[in-house]
């Protein structure tokens, strides 16, 4: 976590204020060290940060104002679509909130019902895990697999090793997607048993991080290293969040 100071968040809101009033924004010299220390945590560290401090319900021009001035100097946005609502995190048990970008940001905006927490896995620790159970499994997930993604049927593979170091990405309802018509793709039945594997692993507590969100919390990670799982559904909804996806400026 990262606390974010008095005097850091009166210079935040300073430079809303004046964006808000259709002046230029004004240079953030002591948030220039916060950002650099949160990109550093994504890049280089354990690619996961939570800027707490924040006060949506109070930024001149609203939140989405808000998460833009921070994703700017983040890095740099991953699409046109700029700030998304995302009001439902939930999905399928044990399924990630999968993304293909260098940074995500998700602004909480409400307070989250009892009992939801933001659960985090460290995809190398999973990787690592899989690795010792059995290797030549683990193989199969170097392969590309078949999905479904906005441009339409593609292929990745869930673990990759570059010369930028290693990466993961694990989206299986997108997988499963693909499995339907009009694609059709067909999984192996090793490939189909190293997602069960993967899943499996990933459920086990040891490899996941519980953080309890608070209005305001700013949660930056690096969906190449840390996955994101989906939130459980409950009776009483979900907190609302803003989403922001990144590319690295570096």
């Amino acid at each position: 976590m990262i606390p974010l100071g008095t005097e850091d968040a009166a210079e935040i809101i300073a430079a809303l204020s004046a964006i808000t009033a259709a002046a230029p924004e004004p240079p953030l010299p002591r948030s220039v060290a916060l950002f650099a220390n949160l990109r550093d945590r994504l890049r280089e560290g354990r690619g996961v940060a939570l800027l707490r401090g924040l006060a949506p319900d109070q930024a001149p021009g609203g939140a989405e104002a808000l998460l833009g001035l921070l994703a700017r100097h983040l890095g740099i946005p991953a699409s046109a679509e700029g700030v998304l609502a995302v009001e439902q995190l939930a999905g399928e048990a044990n399924g990630f909130f999968a993304e293909s970008c260098d940074i995500v940001a998700l602004l909480c905006m409400r307070p989250v019902p009892e009992g939801q927490v933001a659960l985090l896995a460290s995809a190398g620790a999973l990787h690592n895990a899989m690795l010792l159970e059995d290797r030549a499994l683990l193989a199969e997930l170097y392969d590309a697999l078949a999905m479904v993604e906005a441009e339409g049927l593609t292929a990745y593979p869930v673990f990759t090793q570059t010369e930028n170091g290693f990466a993961g990405r694990f989206d299986a309802e997108a997988i499963a997607a693909a499995e339907q018509a009009p694609h059709q793709a067909t999984l192996s039945g090793r490939q189909r048993a190293a997602m069960e594997m993967l899943t499996r692993l990933a459920a086990d507590s040891d490899f996941g991080l519980r953080l309890d969100m608070r209005p305001g919390d700013l949660l930056c990670f690096n969906p190449r290293r840390v996955w994101l799982r989906r939130m459980q559904r409950v009776e009483t909804g979900l907190g609302d969040f803003l989403l922001m996806r990144m590319r690295d400026a570096v």
